[in-house]
Parts: structure tokens; sequence; C-alpha cells
């Protein structure tokens, strides 16, 4: 599973506005994600399948 996590600050409104074709992507469904793996059931399902979170970065190293 990927997702896209964000936090709403400046930084990620700046980046494209209401009603633009990526609007969606880069607001509203990042933070979806950090909501999804954020969420205390969703962390415990997580948890209990021993699925690790990790960065991008980190996914493609090793």
């Amino acid at each position: 599973m990927v997702t896209h996590c964000a936090v709403a600050e400046p930084e990620l409104a700046a980046l494209t506005a209401p009603g633009t074709e990526t609007y969606r992507w880069a607001e509203e469904y990042r933070l979806g994600d950090q909501d999804i793996v954020t969420d205390p059931e969703i962390r415990k399902a997580i948890e209990e399948r021993d699925i690790e979170l990790v960065s991008m970065r980190n996914a493609f190293t090793d």
C-alpha cells in the first residue's frame, strides 16, 4: 500500500488552488492519507498484521 501523507500547512495549500486538476491530489487525498495512517483503529490493524510503515526513500533501499 502506498500513501502520500501531508499535514495541512500553508506550503500544501500553495501547491494548487481549489478547482484545479491536481487540487484533490495535493490536498484532499494527502490529508485523507494522513488521517488513515494516524487513525487508532487503522494503526492497530497495521500493527496486528506486522505491516511496516516506511518512507519512500527507505522503501527502495537495502
